[in-house]
């Protein structure tokens, strides 16, 4: 039976090898192993779509002698890792500054796990390919809004050519212009947008460079991407937390300024210009 520490890694390794149905479980535990830990076998089959005995099977796969050791050993070590709503039942009660403690603590634990989580190696090359493009097209919908909005804006104001479509016409449009220098950031967290996964493969086909943030290293997305960058997105509340892709955004607009460092000082320079000349911005 592998340790609990590392049925995150035979996961990913034995993912590509599985059938259909196994890697709908798989996908579950990997990005929802709390719930995993207090579901019977018939509900976590129904949650993935898969019947009951695909749920013991891959169990058996991953070393155990079923799925109630599986659940076992992710409740021993989840624990100390209670669901949302389990939270909200020991603390109805708590003040405000107990919640924005408790809120901080897991934002900090995000940016740690995702110090030692994102594959640097991707970062590089996204950051490569970014220096050579002829543009940026950056797509996601609902919760990554926010994400898409503040990338393409830092990606603008180094001097890129940025596009980011706001709905599915835009973004089909924008992918039937690509070309192989360009760069496509798809981003897309749990629960993915079936319409975000068809378009990440459009994106392939046209021959761009294809790079993915999500929160999963099975993510729908990863099949079409060139390049993963995975961050963590459980937050203190019941919605997908977008810090640790914030701080990775940020990231990226650090070294796309410092290896780019000519066009990007132009840019701001040319930018702060029609700030000053259209009076964008109230007197400090």
């Amino acid at each position: 039976m592998p340790r609990h520490d590392e049925l995150t890694e035979v996961l990913q390794q034995v993912y590509a090898d599985l059938g259909r149905s196994q890697q709908r479980v798989a996908r579950f535990i990997l990005d929802d192993a709390t719930s995993v830990a207090f579901l019977s076998a018939g509900e976590l089959a129904k949650r993935a779509g898969v019947h009951a005995a695909t749920v013991v099977r891959l169990s058996q796969r991953l070393g155990y002698e079923g799925y109630p050791a599986l659940q076992k050993d992710l409740r021993t070590k989840l624990s100390q890792y209670p669901t949302f709503l389990q939270q909200m039942e020991r603390t109805e009660s708590a003040d405000a500054s107990t919640l924005l403690t408790q809120s901080f603590a897991r934002a900090r634990r995000n940016l740690e796990l995702a110090v030692r989580t994102v594959d640097v190696a991707s970062l590089e090359n996204l950051v490569e390919a970014l220096g050579r493009c002829q543009r940026v097209v950056v797509l996601g919908m609902g919760v990554a809004r926010p994400v898409v909005s503040y990338l393409a804006s830092c990606l603008r104001i180094t001097g890129l050519e940025v596009h980011e479509p706001v709905d599915s016409v835009g973004m089909a449009q924008q992918l039937a212009l690509a070309v192989e220098r360009d760069v496509v950031v798809v981003v897309d967290f749990h629960r993915y947008y079936r319409e975000i996964t068809r378009l990440a493969g459009a994106a392939k086909d046209s021959g761009a460079v294809v790079v993915a943030i999500t929160d999963s290293p099975v993510s729908d997305l990863v099949t079409y991407a060139d390049h993963v960058l995975v961050v963590p997105s459980e937050g203190a509340a019941p919605r997908t937390s977008l810090a640790p892709a914030m701080v990775l955004v940020e990231a990226v607009l650090a070294l796309v300024t410092v290896r780019h460092r000519s066009r990007a000082q132009r840019a701001m320079r040319q930018i702060d210009e029609v700030y000053e000349r259209t009076n964008v911005f109230t007197a400090s």
